[in-house]
């Protein structure tokens, strides 16, 4: 007996790590063109968040009065109580106004400072967004960094297919609503607990976004891990090379099972975005090996399938691969370098330059008649 219960026990660790291992593949995998926050849930559990059951008596009349103020069609999509020194300090809304009768349409976030006066709540309006999508998501209501106030996280989205239009605000619920948003590292678009007692923000380096293809879309995307350190973000790549070595594991995979098909661009786009993580985790000699393996791979691509073709494409093909090639070379060259000189957390970080698009360009000469 005492050995079917091992054997039990084992099972159920063995599960609980595989659990663990798949939440931290979902979330090192996440597509960073869009944000993917969790909706808050009403359970409860967030210390500065008050639940359902324990709202103020005068609460629902509260939102009432504030609905009647909105564009009539106007419905509540979200609403959230926060605490500040144990009393009801800001009320955070969420309007759904995709049927009102007049715009703005899509939703709208407002956030109220909560006044006590006499025996009623009074609602001082401080932030007010809109966008085509807006979610108030986890872990709004906690505390995650120790600093004696809740935060509030709250997903904005275009709703088109550009990823500069989506992102995630953070904001600190104390005596004056501050928003801490780190925008100064990339696009960030999730908060989350990597590892436990590890909580960080991921942003998103959308500097070469674009660069291959044209779609609105489409990467390179490279994350910025970071985390919060005397009341400031800072760079946390190399500290989670477990994020970035899933991404590059599935990047690997794809490239093995799917590159004989590719086109000269998506070989290229593979291959920098795999460069470029690498570079992001500080791994800098797989990142130089890569580099030097893209320029001549793609060579040899561009060359196998020019032998099918007549003289006149060949030639062009030649020309278009030079061309593409020195383009990368020159682009990424510094790039890396940049990183190879640097001792950040985040050597992508390293490298200053806005980044460039320079694929575009060549798609347009490409198609124009000449």
């Amino acid at each position: 007996m005492p050995y079917i219960i091992t054997l039990a026990v084992m099972a159920a660790l063995l599960l609980g790590v595989n659990a663990e291992a798949q939440t931290r593949k979902r979330q090192a995998l996440q597509y960073l063109g869009e944000t993917t926050g969790v909706p808050v849930a009403d359970d409860g559990r967030s210390p500065y968040r008050l639940p359902a059951s324990a709202l103020p008596h005068d609460s629902a009349t509260l939102l009432s009065q504030l609905l009647e103020k909105q564009p009539k069609g106007t419905k509540v999509w979200q609403h959230a109580i926060f605490l500040h020194n144990g009393e009801p300090g800001y009320l955070a809304v969420v309007w759904n106004m995709y049927d009102a009768e007049t715009p703005p349409y899509g939703r709208q976030l407002q956030i109220y400072r909560l006044v006590r006066n006499s025996d009623k709540l009074e609602p001082v309006l401080v932030v007010e967004k809109h966008e085509e999508h807006v979610s108030i998501v986890e872990p709004s209501g906690s505390d995650p960094y120790g600093e004696g106030a809740g935060l509030l996280f709250v997903d904005f989205g275009s709703g088109g297919t550009g990823f500069q239009g989506y992102s995630q605000h953070i904001f600190r619920l104390d005596a004056v609503l501050t928003e801490i948003t780190p925008r100064e590292y990339g696009r960030p678009i999730l908060a989350d607990e990597l590892e436990p007692g590890h909580f960080t923000v991921i942003a998103s380096d959308d500097r070469w976004g674009n660069y291959f293809a044209g779609c609105g879309q489409c990467g390179p995307l490279i994350p910025v891990v970071l985390r919060r350190e005397n009341g400031r973000y800072v760079e946390a790549c190399s500290a989670h090379p477990g994020y970035y070595d899933v991404r590059i594991a599935w990047r690997l995979e794809k490239i093995a099972n799917r590159e004989e098909r590719h086109s000269v661009e998506e070989f290229l786009s593979n291959r920098t975005e795999l460069m470029l993580n690498y570079i992001q985790s500080g791994r800098l000699v797989e990142a130089r090996r890569h580099f030097d393996e893209m320029a001549s791979g793609s060579a040899t691509l561009l060359q196998e399938r020019s032998e099918k073709w007549d003289a006149a494409r060949r030639a062009e093909g030649a020309r278009y691969r030079e061309r593409m090639l020195g383009r990368i070379v020159s682009d990424f060259e510094p790039v890396l370098a940049a990183a190879e000189a640097s001792s950040r957390p985040c050597r992508l970080r390293a490298y200053t330059g806005a980044g460039s698009n320079a694929g575009r360009q060549d798609r347009i000469n490409r198609t124009r008649p000449q």
